[in-house]
């Protein structure tokens, strides 16, 4: 199992996180919608397809009149007075981790600004699976939703304010969300809790470092208790990094979680720690918990309207995390009574140390990079 999740690599974590997850925040301002938009470098139009290594800022700026007739093409906003025309003022990027950020505003027919109806399809030509973490502020209220291949339109206002045009245009979507005055979006929870349950079963760290933890051998008792130390650790940090009231650097914490897998395998192979192991695998779930947040820590989710999507966000993690128990708690108990189960947790710690320690180097060398 250790080789295994060993197998996918950090580098195949990031693009599965990277590659189909992207952010937006969206601010109306009198009459003009002013649009954020953050997501993989790589999938830029007019880049080379299958480009191994990130853009130079240059190459990305020599496509910026390309960046602005992609967005134009593919986001639709429409007032009550009509549709809105995009333009890219500014990119910033593409950072270290191989993320680029869209600056662009939309000039609008209405002033102020009531309702708005917007279609997003930016990346539906570019991935089968993708997700876009979106938050409108609109009139002092802000918004929470996911676009996504099968929910491509949200509206905000009253439907009626707007003309036939954005109807039309969206006639053949299936996937909608309206919203009016203070009624939240009812898909949102379910795509946020999707994000989480991915986050989790995809996040190969985390899960080597559950695994891992429970490498002890001991009694059912103890190991429930390891995994509940292990819950309400990245569940506190979850949500102080969501709500923005502890923002750690990410790059630092994702080396620090590939470490806190090589210390608990480092134990588990000197036979040590065990009598401190819930003190320390609270301690260590602290640090996960900032990993957990970094899809919500990221986007564009705002304090005063994040709570539904973490909470979403949050029960998708534990459904993950028991799944994954599920699985892993009888084959613990079943190698526990075999007469070979020091030998065998002591080979599994090894390939968890060596794992630990790959991901670590990887990690650093794309923050000295």
């Amino acid at each position: 199992m250790l080789g295994a999740l060993a197998a996918l690599g950090p580098d195949n974590r990031a693009q599965a996180h990277l590659g189909n997850i992207s952010y937006t925040d969206i601010d109306v301002v009198a009459d003009r919608v002013l649009w954020r938009l953050k997501y993989a470098v790589h999938l830029t139009p007019g880049l080379p397809a299958g480009q191994s290594v990130p853009p130079t800022r240059s190459a990305v700026l020599e496509l910026q009149d390309d960046i602005e007739r992609w967005l134009n093409e593919t986001v639709e906003i429409t007032t009550a007075g009509g549709r809105c025309q995009g333009a890219v003022e500014n990119l910033i990027g593409p950072d270290a981790k191989g993320d680029l950020q869209v600056l662009a505003g939309w000039k609008c027919p209405d002033y102020p600004i009531s309702s708005l109806h917007i279609v997003f399809r930016a990346f539906e030509n570019r991935l089968s699976d993708w997700q876009n973490i979106a938050s409108v502020r609109l009139g002092g209220k802000t918004y929470n939703t996911v676009f996504t291949s099968g929910h491509t339109r949200l509206t905000l206002g009253a439907a009626g304010d707007l003309d036939g045009t954005a109807t039309a245009a969206s006639s053949n979507d299936s996937g909608a969300c309206t919203i009016s005055d203070r009624v939240s979006c009812s898909e949102g929870p379910g795509h946020f809790f999707a994000l989480g349950l991915r986050q989790m079963l995809t996040g190969y760290d985390h899960l080597l470092f559950l695994v891992t933890v429970l490498l002890v051998g001991v009694g059912m008792t103890r190991l429930l208790s390891i995994v509940a130390a292990f819950t309400l650790g990245h569940s506190i940090t979850l949500a102080l990094a969501a709500l923005g009231l502890l923002v750690m650097p990410t790059a630092a914490i994702n080396v620090a979680i590939a470490l806190s897998v090589v210390f608990v395998a480092a134990e588990n192979i000197l036979t040590i720690g065990s009598e401190r192991r819930i003190a320390v695998t609270f301690v260590l779930g602290l640090l996960h918990g900032f990993g957990f947040a970094g899809a919500l820590a990221a986007s564009a989710l705002r304090p005063d309207a994040v709570a539904l999507p973490l909470l979403a966000f949050h029960g998708g993690i534990e459904t993950g995390q028991l799944a994954v128990l599920a699985l892993l708690v009888p084959a613990l108990h079943a190698v526990a009574r075999t007469d070979s189960a020091d030998s065998v947790r002591r080979s599994l710690s090894i390939l968890a140390v060596m794992a630990g320690l790959s991901m670590a180097a990887a990690r650093i060398a794309a923050m000295l990079g």
